[in-house]
């Protein structure tokens, strides 16, 4: 229920913004009791080396046309990992930063979270919803499969649930509801997945927990309860890796 300012974005060609702008922040790849992390395997090997710089060399390409700018005013007490609104150029600060990129993740983190106002600069950006991860499409590449092509064993698809057996249960039973017992390519998957969440759950800011044994976000999933964009994300990644299915969890800000 915060209405304070987060963060102010100037762009050089307002017409250039997208109708609806999502500015990613970190990727989330461990789930454990209710609560999504960066582990520290990927964050050892999707992080680069520190640097105290005031640029930063992004993915993009230069394009033909004039340069087009986003300027950046992040508020204190928000977070260490800056948001984005896509793949870049170029991001230069105002001061030097001691930062750390993921181009992979397309995520970038400052040493501390910031005790006043940090502005930056992106040129560039490349507002595509679609992030391409050359580490990960290989790690899937590479896994091993059973005699239908289902993936036995790959990373992103952990969960440590504090019910155990019981929860297993709980979230099989879920995807056999959303799949109806078939083998499912994974775009149907979320298709279906999202339709059944919309069904059992609406949304609500006044979101709660029902209390009780075995993981939080399992209880979510099995009942009726509203809840708010942080549980249908989670809920939706949850099922995907009980399905079989590799996940992630993108963390942001959306707005328009």
């Amino acid at each position: 229920s915060d209405t304070g300012l987060a963060v102010s974005i100037d762009v050089s060609d307002p017409a250039q913004m997208p109708a609806t702008l999502y500015l990613r922040m970190v990727v989330l790849d461990q789930y454990r009791n209710g609560t999504f992390l960066l582990s520290a395997p990927l964050r050892r090997s999707a992080f680069g080396w520190e640097q105290n710089s005031s640029e930063v060399e992004g993915t993009e390409r230069p394009r033909p046309g004039p340069p087009l700018y986003w300027t950046f005013y992040l508020e204190p007490g928000l977070s260490r990992y800056l948001p984005l609104p896509g793949s870049f150029e170029r991001l230069r600060f105002r001061e030097l930063q001691n930062v750390r990129f993921s181009r992979n993740l397309g995520a970038l983190t400052l040493r501390n979270e910031p005790v006043t106002m940090t502005a930056y600069r992106i040129e560039g950006v490349n507002t595509s919803p679609v992030l391409p991860d050359a580490d990960f499409a290989e790690s899937l590449r590479t896994a091993p499969r059973d005699s239908s092509g289902r993936l036995l064993r790959s990373p992103r698809r952990e969960l440590e649930l504090p019910g155990g057996a019981a929860d297993q249960a709980a979230l099989q039973a879920a995807v056999a509801e959303i799949t109806g017992g078939a083998a499912l390519p994974p775009e149907e998957f979320a298709r279906r997945a999202c339709a059944w969440l919309d069904q059992r759950h609406a949304y609500s800011l006044q979101s709660a927990l029902a209390p009780g044994p075995g993981d939080p976000l399992v209880r979510w999933i099995g009942g009726r309860a509203p809840g708010h964009c942080e549980l249908y994300a989670g809920a939706f990644i949850v099922l995907a890796r009980a399905a079989v299915f590799p996940a992630r969890l993108v963390s942001g800000v959306k707005g328009g």
